[in-house]
């Protein structure tokens, strides 16, 4: 776990994956169960409406993280 000010990152050293995830991620992302979408792993999720949602992603080849937006039900 990083403090909020550093950036989320999954990264490949020698065969192990380090990834660095806040606190705040079990809340923005586990607890919405937006870990995983459409194959890419969730490193943060951020929302101004509650219902349009942009997840900062990286996919299985671990390349360069991607915005993926998405829509949820209104709550």
């Amino acid at each position: 776990m990083i403090p909020p000010r550093y950036r989320p990152s999954i990264v490949e050293d020698k065969g192990v994956l380090r990834v660095r995830l806040p606190f705040r991620w079990i809340l923005d992302v586990a607890a919405r169960e937006l870990s995983t979408v459409f194959g890419r792993f969730c490193l943060s999720a951020a929302t101004d409406n509650g219902v349009d949602w942009k997840l900062v992603t990286i996919g299985p080849d671990l390349a360069a993280p991607q915005i993926v937006t998405i829509e949820l039900p209104r709550p």
